[in-house]
C-alpha cells in the first residue's frame, strides 16, 4: 500500500461512515463492517513499505469496539427483547447512541489520518 492508496482507503471509510449516518440509524452489522475495514487497512499498512513514522501514527488508531464485542452485544439484545419487551426498547436506544458515537469516532479518526497524510507526505 502506498500513500495514495492509503488516502483513498481512508476517504472510502469516511464515505461509508457518511452513508451509514445519513439515516440516523446504525446496525451492529454496519459497525462490524467498519471495524473490519479499519482492521484490514491497519494490516495492509503494517505490511507495506510506508515510512515507520506513518505506520506508528496509523497503529495509534484505536477502536473501543471489536467484532466479537459487537456480536456479543447483539446476542444479549435479542435475549433482552425476548425477555423484557418494552424495557428492551430503552436498551436499544442506548445501544444505537453508542453505535452512532462509534461511527462518528471512526469517521473523525479517518478524516484526521487522511489530513495528516496529505499534509506530511
Amino acid at each position: 500500500m502506498d500513500i495514495e492508496k492509503s488516502i483513498k482507503y481512508l476517504d472510502f471509510v469516511v464515505n461509508e461512515c457518511d452513508k451509514i449516518l445519513e439515516d440516523r440509524s446504525v446496525t451492529g452489522k454496519e459497525l462490524i463492517h467498519l471495524i473490519t475495514e479499519i482492521q484490514l487497512f491497519k494490516n495492509r499498512v503494517i505490511e507495506s513499505e510506508l515510512a515507520e513514522e506513518l505506520k506508528r501514527e496509523i497503529s495509534c488508531f484505536k477502536l473501543n469496539y471489536s467484532v466479537e464485542g459487537v456480536e456479543k452485544v447483539e446476542k444479549y439484545r435479542m435475549i433482552g427483547y425476548i425477555l423484557l419487551r418494552g424495557f428492551s426498547r430503552l436498551i436499544e436506544r442506548k445501544m444505537m447512541k453508542e453505535r452512532m458515537k462509534a461511527v462518528y469516532k471512526i469517521r473523525e479518526n479517518c478524516t484526521r489520518l487522511s489530513f495528516y497524510i496529505k499534509s506530511n507526505y
